[in-house]
């Protein structure tokens, strides 16, 4: 084995579970990867979905502390986290060792927190998948207002290793917490592997994948294939392929083709041409990424993105594909750009998009 060293990956949401399976990828991904390269790694979950998994379940009897403590900070995974905690104690002792913790739920890094004051050989990785307290979408009740961002910024002090998302993500969280500056990376989620068609020619087409964000997706592209067939008498169909919303939009520009398993949802896009992505919105002027953007390059399929984010933006320009659609929309250009679009994204580019490659950027920090 080539590091006897037990590595410790700590993540409520499991890899299996639907409702949770985009925050359950990266962790049980990192924990293949590892096991792959010889560590002695183990995924931590309260639930086992893929057999790999090591089990420390919820405490039965406390659904009514969890919902009392829903709303004090930093969420109702407190008990949880503290059973996690209590447990690696018990099992790594005075030994070397790491943890990883998966974010959010954010307790998970009171996980590292209290391993950092009872252990003295270990070493903490905390892993925000996304930001927190700086997130546009961060909206808390007043009980978590104050508090979260102080247990925060003790997170970024006290861990040995920041994980952040995106490139956006690493230097704005390192304009505002200067102590990471040193212990601090960036891992995006990216992809697998590249579908063996990437580089086929295909007809115009659109999908659209996954939520549907309380169905504002839809008419957002239903309203911007309706305006070009108005403006410009041209008639587009998007297939959307995801859990049904009642707020979806219901008019013949949206093809409603059903559930997809994330198993085949590649094999899915390799029929399409063009994906649209919505972000939330006050999306625009940070590092999120949707998953999708990822899949869609993996497949060959150019992404169109309504309120794309700088990060997306930046990726764009990279690559040289893709389309981002701004607030106000001139059709004219989007369908030029639509028209003259292919997919020549060169090899190498990608590949610093594969999650294997990605996870490369913490074998320095575990080799030391």
């Amino acid at each position: 084995m080539k590091n006897a060293k037990p590595i410790y990956i700590v993540s409520y949401l499991t890899y299996r579970d639907k409702k949770s399976f985009v925050g359950g990828i990266r962790p049980y991904k990192l924990y293949k990867f590892l096991s792959a390269q010889g560590y002695n790694a183990h995924l931590i979950t309260p639930t086992s979905d893929t057999g790999e998994e090591m089990v420390i379940p919820e405490w039965k009897g406390l659904s009514l502390i969890n919902s009392l403590t829903r709303a004090l900070p930093p969420d109702r995974l407190l008990f949880w986290s503290l059973r996690v905690a209590r447990s690696l104690r018990q099992q790594i002792g005075n030994r070397p060792g790491v943890v990883i913790t998966s974010l959010p739920p954010h307790s998970l890094g009171l996980v590292g927190l209290w391993l950092k004051r009872w252990l003295p050989n270990i070493e903490w990785i905390v892993d925000f998948r996304d930001l927190w307290t700086k997130n546009t979408l961060y909206a808390p009740p007043l009980t978590k207002r104050f508090v979260d961002p102080i247990i925060e910024r003790r997170y970024f002090d006290v861990a040995d290793l920041v994980v952040l998302n995106t490139s956006w993500d690493l230097s704005h969280n390192r304009s505002l917490f200067p102590s990471i500056k040193d212990k601090s990376i960036f891992i995006r989620n990216g992809f697998d592997n590249l579908s063996e068609s990437i580089f086929e020619e295909r007809s115009t087409s659109f999908i659209y994948t996954g939520g549907t964000t309380a169905g504002q997706a839809t008419v957002a592209v239903s309203t911007f294939l309706r305006d070009i067939h108005t403006e410009h008498g041209i008639s587009f169909q998007c297939d959307f392929y995801g859990e049904y919303d009642d707020h979806m939009d219901q008019s013949a520009y949206i093809n409603y083709k059903g559930k997809v398993e994330p198993d085949v949802v590649s094999k899915v896009l390799s029929n399409y041409k063009f994906g649209f992505i919505y972000l939330p919105v006050n999306s625009e002027g940070g590092g999120r990424v949707a998953q999708k953007f990822y899949d869609y390059l993996a497949a060959g399929v150019i992404p169109i993105c309504f309120r794309a984010s700088q990060e997306m933006n930046d990726m764009i320009q990279s690559l040289e594909v893709g389309i981002s659609i701004p607030n106000e929309v001139n059709t004219a250009k989007i369908l030029e750009a639509i028209v003259n679009s292919s997919f020549t994204v060169k090899p190498e580019k990608l590949e610093e998009y594969r999650r294997e490659y990605q996870f490369t950027k913490l074998l320095p920090f575990l080799n030391k």
